[in-house]
């Protein structure tokens, strides 16, 4: 890097998938503003960085990278191993995705150590810095039209990325870059970046693809997937609303039944939690999916012939199109025996959880990050399950979940060769 290199960061924090929103957001605007990225890695695991103010996440930012890596890959074979080396570990990008693509469009350097040291090691000072560090999640939002300015419901302030564009500075600190609509671009070009931005941003990893494959290939090839989430706050709180819909898009959409045959059904089972009220629930038109039609599914098969063994029978269904199989993503503890799960594997009788393949998922077993020596196979697993569903014939997601919108508007349209749908 010279002198005169200009550069973008930004603080990762949260969820894999909040994580990717950001990185997503970053490769747009240091490609408008014509700045080196400087990449962070992906942060794996089930204790995400929460947000925080900013003088906090970058000091927890910068405690995540090298010393733990040396600590933990130091520690003998023989010796028990710190809860804290389980609980997340760190990976390059690059790994997960074919960002590679786009270095010869943009410049991207990737800093693993997230300190102050490491930036005046490169010749950044402080008095080199341009901070947007915010004070809320949702401070800043970044705009190409001066239209755009005006107030905003969600966000603080609209930052014009022209005027962003003429800050001398060698380095701009953002805060946080998560949010779907964090770049509200309206000109014609910058939305075609981000389009294709957004295209690449999907996960191309060949080991988990060929996991995944054989996975496919053990319910019979062809199948659809159900993303269940009901761990948290707002999806714990509205889990049984959530469930439903579910089940009911899987009939109406994936299935096509209308809805006095799903009525019927839902009459039928025992074991919903749901409370069913007898009324229908509202579906609604998703206009940005409608802005990209995909072609039509092709007819189902009149067979299904999964390699291993379905939970129920499949004789005397309500249907017979009830015994494709159906893989099921989800946070639920102990899912084969959830209340909300349930309903869903009475429907399904061939209903498939990603714990069902430990044969195919065995190729990961003795895999280790180099950076920490960590034993990848568990922060990979969701990633495995989201290829799962990507490939889906059909998918349907958890309602406001950022996951669930990744797998089914870029994942299952890209992996099917069909255009993405894109929001914000």
């Amino acid at each position: 890097m010279g002198e005169n290199d200009r550069f973008l960061s930004y603080l990762p924090h949260s969820g894999f998938n909040n994580q990717r929103i950001a990185l997503e957001n970053a490769l747009v605007l240091s490609r408008m503003l014509n700045r080196t990225l400087l990449l962070p890695p992906a942060r794996l695991g089930n204790k995400p960085l929460p947000y925080m103010d900013f003088e906090k996440l970058s000091h927890f930012v910068s405690l995540s990278g090298k010393e733990r890596a040396r600590r933990c890959a130091s520690i003998p074979t023989s010796a028990p191993v710190p809860l804290e080396c389980f609980d997340y570990t760190l990976v390059s990008w690059y790994s997960l995705m074919n960002l590679s693509s786009l270095q010869s469009e943009q410049s991207i350097f990737e800093r693993w150590d997230l300190s102050a040291a490491w930036l005046e090691r490169i010749g950044v000072t402080q008095d080199d810095i341009y901070t947007l560090a915010g004070s809320r999640l949702y401070h800043y939002r970044f705009v190409d039209s001066k239209s755009e300015l005006s107030g905003d419901q969600k966000y603080t302030e609209s930052v014009n990325i022209a005027d962003l564009a003429q800050v001398p500075s060698r380095l701009i600190q953002i805060g946080t870059l998560f949010g779907s609509s964090r770049l509200r671009l309206r000109q014609p070009g910058n939305l075609a970046l981000r389009g294709d931005i957004r295209r690449r941003m999907t996960l191309s990893n060949v080991l988990l693809h060929r996991i995944a494959a054989d996975i496919g290939d053990a319910m019979g090839g062809v199948y659809l997937a159900a993303h269940v989430r009901v761990g948290d706050g707002v999806f714990s709180e509205r889990q049984h609303h959530n469930a439903r819909r579910i089940w009911w898009k899987l009939l109406s959409q994936a299935l096509e039944f209308d809805n006095e045959r799903i009525s019927a059904l839902e009459n039928r089972l025992s074991n919903a939690s749901w409370h069913c009220t007898g009324s229908i629930p509202v579906i609604s038109p998703d206009p940005p999916a409608l802005k990209v039609p995909r072609p039509a599914l092709s007819p189902m098969p009149s067979s299904f012939r999964p390699r291993y063994s379905c939970r129920g029978s499949t004789e005397g269904l309500f249907d017979p199109r009830l015994a494709v199989p159906l893989f099921v993503s989800t946070d639920a503890p102990d899912p084969a025996n959830h209340a909300l799960i349930r309903p869903l594997m009475s429907t399904f009788p061939c209903t498939f959880f990603l714990s069902d393949f430990t044969s195919e998922l065995a190729p990961l077993d003795p895999i280790q990050n180099p950076y920490d020596g960590a034993f990848l196979k568990p922060f990979l697993l969701p990633l495995i399950e989201a290829i799962i569903a990507g490939k889906a014939r059909y998918v349907v997601g958890t309602d406001g979940s950022t996951f669930s919108a990744y797998v089914q508007d870029v994942l299952w349209r890209a992996y099917h060769d069909w255009e993405i749908v894109q929001r914000g």
